[in-house]
C-alpha cells in the first residue's frame, strides 16, 4: 500500500473533500442504478458541502482525512457525535459516520480499516462508546466490509413512493 497518514481535522479541510465526495456519489449511482440518475456534480457537492458546513460546527464533529505520501486526500470519514438517545440509556455518546469514502485506487489495501480505527479512537477520546453509520442496501461490498469489521445491523430505514 502507498504510504499514508490520517489527520483529524475540521472546517479547514471541507473544500478538499469535493473530488472524494464526487467519487462517492458516482459509486452510489453505480451501486443503485434503479434509483435513476444522480445529481450533477455542482448541485450534488453544493448540497453536501452545505450540510458539512453545518455539521462541522456541532460539538466535537470532525473529519478524519487519509492522505497519500504527497499529502493528497485519498479518503475521509466525516463524523458527528450524538447521544444519549431517548429510548435506551446506552450508549451515552456515539459517533455517527455521515460519509466514508476512499478513492478507488486507495481501496483494498487496509486503509478503510485504518480510517475507521482512527474514527473509533477519536470518538472514544471524546467519550463515545459506539460508532454507527448508514450504508446503501444495494452496496453489498460495503456491507460485507463493515460486517467484517464487527458492525452489525441496528436500525432499518424503509420507504414508500406511493400513498399507503
Amino acid at each position: 500500500m502507498t504510504p499514508h497518514r490520517i489527520d483529524i481535522a475540521g472546517e479547514e479541510v471541507l473544500d478538499e473533500l469535493r473530488p472524494l465526495w464526487l467519487a462517492l456519489k458516482r459509486h452510489h449511482g453505480a451501486m443503485a442504478p434503479d434509483e435513476g440518475p444522480v445529481r450533477g456534480d455542482d448541485e450534488g457537492w453544493g448540497h453536501r458541502r452545505c450540510l458539512y458546513g453545518e455539521w462541522i460546527h456541532e460539538p466535537d464533529a470532525f473529519v478524519a482525512v487519509a492522505r497519500d505520501a504527497g499529502g493528497r486526500p485519498v479518503g475521509y470519514a466525516f463524523v458527528t457525535l450524538n447521544g444519549p438517545g431517548a429510548t435506551w440509556p446506552r450508549p451515552d455518546r456515539f459517533g455517527y459516520v455521515e460519509s466514508l469514502v476512499l478513492l478507488p485506487e486507495a481501496r483494498g489495501g487496509g486503509l478503510g480499516r485504518e480510517l475507521l480505527r482512527a474514527v473509533w479512537d477519536r470518538v472514544a477520546a471524546l467519550g463515545g462508546t459506539e460508532v454507527r453509520l448508514g450504508v446503501i442496501a444495494a452496496n453489498v461490498p460495503a456491507r460485507a466490509f463493515y460486517e467484517a469489521l464487527g458492525f452489525e445491523p441496528f436500525e432499518l430505514t424503509v420507504r414508500t413512493q406511493q400513498r399507503p
